[in-house]
């Protein structure tokens, strides 16, 4: 599946006012038509939206002029990670495999999730991670997916979390190989 992601218009969502430059803000995840689109709203507006509208979302702020975040939000990161397997709508459909295992790369390069086992089944080849602050062991299968594919679903995670990191896809430092992390 080739992603959607529909981006923001740098306006809250609820109130179309321009977002500002060190404004704290609550973007959101939903899925529509197994299409991503991020929006954010102003911390006014957020305090009047009900969170189970959305997929995910998680407390941000907007850098001021050229400063670059050097950071993506590993609670969020995991927040999404641990809604994609939970949600039995999305564990079979290929789209979301893909998400979950590069994100669980992710979050063992970050050392949330440590490797426990890895092996092979029916299924195919796995590893189990476990998570320390969910005490939770996780089964990630490989989808199998080349270089080109991870580092694509690389940037299309940075987009989703924050748009202005398009093309710069070192700040996941994602690796398909689970010894070099």
């Amino acid at each position: 599946m080739d992603w959607n992601i529909i981006k923001n218009s740098g306006t809250c969502g609820k109130c179309e006012k321009p977002i500002q430059e060190e404004e704290t803000i609550f973007s959101c995840l939903s899925l529509n038509d197994n299409a991503f689109q991020r929006l954010d709203f102003c911390d006014n507006c957020w305090g009047n939206e009900s969170e189970s509208r959305y997929f995910s979302f998680w407390k941000t702020h907007v850098p001021k002029g050229e400063q670059k975040r050097k950071v993506i939000d590993n609670a969020a990161i995991m927040n999404l990670f641990l809604r994609l397997g939970e949600n039995e709508r999305y564990q079979n459909e290929s789209w979301a495999k893909n998400m979950r295992y590069v994100l669980a790369l992710f979050l063992m390069r970050k050392k949330l999730l440590k490797p426990r086992n890895q092996g092979k089944d029916d299924v195919g080849d796995f590893m189990e991670l476990y998570s320390n602050e969910e005490d939770k062991l996780f089964k990630i299968y490989n989808p199998k997916m080349d270089e080109e594919e991870v580092t694509r679903l690389n940037d299309e995670v940075l987009k989703l979390f924050d748009p202005s990191l398009t093309g710069q896809s070192t700040l996941l430092e994602l690796t398909q190989d689970p010894s070099s992390v």
